[in-house]
Order: structure tokens, then C-alpha cells, then sequence
């Protein structure tokens, strides 16, 4: 969980640096405020969606002690020689 909001101020910030300069950017060029709207919205999304994958990184691995949390693919086995995975 803090790992998220870790990753969400970073997020925050650039992604309101960005809509600042591009709102500077759009008001000089006299450019419409709906398009900028739809830009800065995107981008923030992008923005969000790439730093998210920061926390997963560092959960996945982290050594947990007994456990450990790992990705599978679809068709692994789920038992192996007789023993639960």
C-alpha cells in the first residue's frame, strides 16, 4: 500500500509540472482550452500508468522470509513431483 503512494506523488508532480508548461504553452499560442484538457489528461494517465509499475517491481522482488510472491504463466503446473508449489 505505501508503495503505491509512494509512486503516486512522483506521478503528482511530474504530471502537474507537465499540465503547467503545456497550459503556459497553450494560453501563448492561443490554442483551445478543451484541447489542452484532453492532453494533459492523457498524459497524466500515461504518466500514472508507467510509474505504477515501480511498486510491483519492488514487491515482486522483495524476499518475504518464508514466502516468496512470483508471477506464473498460464500453463504452469500447479504441482510439481508430488508437492504443492
Amino acid at each position: 500500500m505505501w508503495r503505491s503512494l509512494i509512486a503516486t506523488i512522483p506521478a503528482f508532480v511530474i504530471s502537474l509540472v507537465f499540465g503547467f508548461v503545456m497550459g503556459i504553452l497553450f494560453a501563448m499560442l492561443g490554442l483551445p482550452k478543451d484541447t489542452l484538457k484532453l492532453i494533459v489528461k492523457i498524459t497524466g494517465f500515461v504518466i500514472g500508468l508507467l510509474i505504477s509499475i515501480v511498486p510491483m517491481k519492488l514487491i515482486l522482488g522483495k524476499d518475504f522470509g518464508d514466502f516468496r510472491l512470483v508471477l506464473l504463466g498460464a500453463n504452469y503446473p500447479l504441482q510439481k513431483e508430488g508437492k504443492d508449489l
